[in-house]
């Protein structure tokens, strides 16, 4: 026996081993990518060069002194002229990113025309938005820069010319990669490869969230009634015409603040209440939200067993050694404020469904018989999936 989130991921592993392929490179790329990089505002970057540029200037020393750091700066720097290379770094560099990112959005207005609805797909794909975020970010910083740069001496400045060269030339990476997917994503093999893929990859998420339910629910009731419990309802917490004088009900603890239920730790719980002979369950599944300031039944356990029994001892110093026990068998239970985020991936299903339903009907209004054929095999795809795990 053990935790419950281990069981529901062995469980996906062995039922739904394809829906687990998916969601195996989900959560190591897209899912750094879309809570991380792709929430990322400009000024977040901008803050970045910010803090590197204060530490830039903050000391001063040279870079030949360090074994690690003397390689950097390969370049010779005349003393006379480090506030011009600033001056033209500013002009220069800005003129380069504002023309460059300015270019790039006629060239996906362009593809708008030519790809309609599918240019979201590819601005994401592309990482259109890292990219100019970071070049605004470095606009907006060596323009700061070049104010700060009129009252600071040599080798500071000094250390600020390399810094910026370096924060260039990680743009400049940047900008070759985000060409490279752009030429690659414009052939229609590839375009719809990775249409395909995204619509796999929605599909795949807003299944796990169903199944993040259903079968953590499933789990918790095949372990509880395997262990001697009896199934009930929390409804008779709300009317209680169904709850029995020699059980003592237990309640989520915390509550007043709202939780998600997080894990429940099988053996803990059990190995606790392995002396009641009378044990009744509330089946939850993960995920589950218990409201702020609500009582939510979890337990029902007889009342007389000689674990609720209070010490005299302690009762007399006004401590509860049942409530104590209480709590100790409610540890079993996990919370945490944050759960899966199910909205952003049903929003991302829905506008999928949408674009899909308006290529459809466009197509046959316009006779379009490959355009209805591919729809159908995007839809097929969608179906297959939902078939293969819900079968």
């Amino acid at each position: 026996m053990t935790k419950l989130s281990i069981e529901f991921d062995k469980s996906i592993k062995e039922e739904h081993n394809s829906l687990s392929k998916l969601l195996k490179r989900e959560k190591k790329l897209y899912l750094l990518k879309n809570k991380l990089l792709l929430r990322t505002k400009w000024y977040h970057y901008f803050l970045l060069h910010l803090i590197l540029g204060i530490l830039a200037i903050s000391f001063s020393f040279n870079f030949s002194d360090v074994q690690l750091l003397k390689y950097l700066n390969f370049i010779e720097i005349d003393k006379n002229y480090a506030d011009k290379i600033l001056h033209e770094y500013t002009l220069y560099i800005g003129t380069f990113i504002s023309v460059t990112l300015i270019v790039t959005t006629f060239l996906f207005n362009f593809l708008k025309e030519l790809l309609d609805s599918n240019i979201k797909l590819i601005v994401r794909y592309v990482n259109y938005e890292i990219v100019a975020y970071y070049g605004f970010g470095l606009v907006i910083s060596l323009i700061i820069q070049k104010l700060l740069s009129l009252s600071l001496p040599f080798e500071r400045l000094k250390n600020l010319i390399v810094l910026d060269f370096y924060l260039l030339l990680i743009f400049l990476f940047a900008l070759v990669f985000l060409y490279v997917r752009i030429f690659e994503i414009i052939k229609p093999t590839k375009l719809k490869e990775v249409y395909l893929d995204d619509t796999r990859r929605i599909c795949a998420l807003n299944i796990f969230h169903k199944l993040y339910e259903i079968k953590s629910k499933k789990i918790i009731r095949d372990f509880f009634t395997k262990n001697g419990f009896e199934e009930i309802d929390n409804s008779i917490h709300f009317f209680g015409n169904e709850q029995r004088n020699d059980l003592n009900y237990l309640y989520n603890k915390d509550k007043n603040k709202g939780k998600y239920l997080r894990d429940i730790h099988f053996k803990k719980l059990f190995k606790r209440t392995n002396s009641f002979e009378t044990k009744q369950f509330v089946p939850l599944n993960l995920g589950q939200y218990f409201i702020p300031d609500s009582d939510y039944l979890l337990l029902g356990l007889e009342n007389n067993n000689k674990k609720f029994r209070d010490n005299k001892t302690l009762k007399l110093l006004g401590v509860s050694s049942k409530k104590i026990y209480e709590n100790h068998i409610l540890n079993g239970y996990k919370f945490s404020k944050k759960t899966i985020e199910k909205t952003y991936a049903q929003d991302e299903l829905d506008e999928k469904l949408e674009f899909i339903y308006d290529d459809f009907n466009d197509s046959i209004y316009k006779r379009n018989h490959k355009g209805v054929k591919k729809t159908l095999s995007d839809l097929e795809v969608i179906i297959d999936l939902y078939t293969e795990n819900f079968e």
